[in-house]
């Protein structure tokens, strides 16, 4: 498959952004491949908007020499929402008016323990194997709507 470390992380970050904000319906990416050693491509930048008609850009640059980001940014009417590694941005027209350090263990703790619950307890589990099914198309789709570049030339005279 293809997609490498883009595919293996950046599908996580597409679950979120399918919980926060509904499915993904409409989008383009760029991918870049700096480092050879981990994949296909290693570095990818997706615009997308959701069947809420909401908007965002996901980045995630893992092997950028001397530069590496992992964000995502939602652009909203009332303001915007930045995610970071583990920062929490919340920005109005008025400037910055919440800010928040998560401490993060990845979600691996919260996905266990949601596993056991659904295994041991019969509760019915937050992700479902379809949801992840529906986020590895998303992740694909950014993928190969690459190929669209081609034909966004700019005609500048």
């Amino acid at each position: 498959m293809k997609g490498g470390f883009v595919t293996d992380a950046g599908i996580h970050y597409i679950a979120a952004l399918r919980d926060m904000f509904g499915n993904i319906n409409h989008g383009i990416a760029f991918t870049k491949r700096v480092n050879p050693n981990i994949g296909e491509m290693d570095s990818m930048s997706f615009q997308f908007r959701t069947d809420k008609n909401i908007y965002g850009v996901l980045n995630t640059f893992y092997s950028s020499k001397g530069y590496e980001q992992d964000c995502i940014l939602i652009s909203g009417s009332e303001g915007s929402i930045l995610i970071e590694n583990n920062k929490l941005t919340l920005r109005s027209e008025e400037g910055i008016t919440f800010e928040e350090v998560i401490e993060d263990d990845q979600g691996y703790k919260e996905e266990f323990e949601d596993f056991y619950r659904g295994i041991r307890l019969g509760e019915k589990v937050r992700s479902s194997f379809y949801e992840g099914y529906k986020d590895l198309q998303v992740i694909i789709g950014a993928i190969n709507s690459t190929s669209k570049w081609k034909n966004l030339e700019l005609k500048i005279t």
